[in-house]
């Protein structure tokens, strides 16, 4: 069917994880990456997921309705600590992964991701030994300093150099959840053409030679829902393609006049 008005352009945010061991399908759209960073928009990005099963984490880029350019937002994952950046840097590359002290840390502290991140950081320095606390105090010796397979030992709380205190808590907003550094972003994004998308919802395609990422829900295998035109039908606001269909989270319709 062909529409008298061009389908607009927007940015959709994906953070999904392929059906399997765990499965999340979604995605938010706005017609500017301003819009697009609404808290209420934009889907809690869930560390376990990152790190454990390998969440696709990608802005898409939507010129009149095809999709034309992917963005990998991993590297834009920040948590407001640099050492917990690097910390997360070497997660998301696969360092230890698969370790159990890894993901006995994650499963400990399942809605407080930097809490977590800053007991990652210290491990990893007492295995890599970036630190000099565990030769002088002798910890670490009984699994040695290769060894990740062995039973977590007890960090503690305390700041990011492993001293005593208490550790970050999520009942404050700087600690719920990691952010995407959105003026790095936008430095990289490019401007999208009119129309924009406003309320209601957009068509979208692949554009010819642009290779879809392997894991995405926009990509037939795991989206059912299809729009007049064949595209598949994204909603301005927060959408959830985990079941094949779209079951609109969130509404921005009021928000987009």
């Amino acid at each position: 069917m062909t529409h008298d008005k061009p389908q607009p352009s927007c940015y959709l945010l994906e953070f999904s994880v392929k059906p399997g061991g765990a499965r999340l399908g979604e995605v938010c759209a706005h017609g500017t990456l301003a819009g697009l960073q609404g808290v209420e928009a934009t889907p809690l990005v869930d560390l376990d997921l990152l790190v454990t099963y390998g969440a696709v984490l990608h802005l898409w880029v939507v010129r009149r309705g095809e999709i034309t350019q992917g963005i990998d937002l991993h590297p834009f994952l920040r948590t407001g600590s640099p050492d917990s950046d690097r910390t997360l840097a070497r997660l998301l590359a696969g360092e230890a992964r698969d370790s159990p002290q890894v993901l006995e840390i994650l499963e400990s502290h399942p809605d407080d991701p930097r809490a977590a991140l800053v007991l990652l950081t210290r491990f990893l320095a007492s295995h890599d030994g970036a630190t000099g606390a565990g030769a002088e105090s002798g910890a670490g010796r009984e699994s040695g300093p290769d060894d990740l397979s062995g039973p977590a030992r007890p960090l503690g709380g305390g700041g990011e150099d492993g001293g005593e205190g208490d550790l970050p808590s999520a009942d404050g907003s700087p600690w719920e959840g990691l952010d995407l550094d959105w003026d790095a972003l936008a430095s990289v994004v490019p401007r999208l053409e009119e129309p924009l998308l406003g309320p209601g919802g957009v068509a979208v395609r692949w554009a010819e030679g642009v290779v879809p990422h392997p894991d995405s829900y926009l990509t037939n295998g795991y989206f059912a829902a299809v729009g007049e035109d064949g595209g598949t039908m994204i909603y301005a606001g927060r959408n959830d393609l985990e079941n094949g269909d779209n079951e609109r989270l969130y509404e921005e319709d009021d928000d987009l006049e």
